[in-house]
């Protein structure tokens, strides 16, 4: 007669059993499983750095307005002040304005790869002279124009820059 099996073993209470049956299925399930996490975690990495890539363009561009505006602020109390170190307050205008704080800004674009050679490093600067937010090419930057006595400030911070959800806008007035 023979004897029943016990269905009650693990795999693990025979560790000298060659490998073969539950143990090699075992071990594919574990390798199926290991590879889907590998593709999820993947997956996910790349939504996060995306996420904190648009987080940080805005970041940028609300920056900007509000550094913008303090130093505006400084020349209306004081002509005799100087914007961001360089700009006399009695002699300033939208474009030199605008100059001035696309020299003075240490923000780089988030989205950009950096430029490695033989001669140089080079990261792209977030802060640009540009009236452009909804081409593609334009992720990652805040661009500074100016219409009339005001310096307009956008940005896209995400692909589609198409989309008016994943850009920003704002105008501050130069008196």
């Amino acid at each position: 007669m023979k004897k029943k099996e016990d269905s009650s073993k693990t795999l693990f209470d025979e560790p000298n059993k060659p490998m073969g049956g539950k143990t090699k299925g075992c071990l594919i399930i574990l390798l199926i499983f290991m590879l889907v996490g590998g593709i999820i975690g993947t997956v996910a990495y790349k939504g996060m750095t995306g996420a904190a890539r648009a987080s940080k363009v805005k970041t940028i561009h609300y920056q900007t307005i509000k550094s913008l505006s303090e130093q505006l602020q400084k020349c209306k109390k004081d002509k005799s002040a100087v914007i961001y170190g360089k700009l006399d307050c009695s002699n300033y205008n939208n474009t030199s304005v605008i100059e001035v704080l696309i020299k003075t800004s240490a923000d780089k674009n988030p989205y950009s790869q950096k430029v490695k050679s033989a001669k140089y490093s080079k990261i792209v600067a977030a802060i640009r002279s540009s009236a452009s937010n909804t081409n593609d090419d334009d992720v990652g930057y805040v661009s500074l124009s100016s219409s009339g006595s005001n310096v307009i400030i956008k940005s896209c911070n995400k692909i589609p820059c198409k989309k008016e959800e994943n850009r920003l806008q704002d105008s501050i007035g130069i008196e």
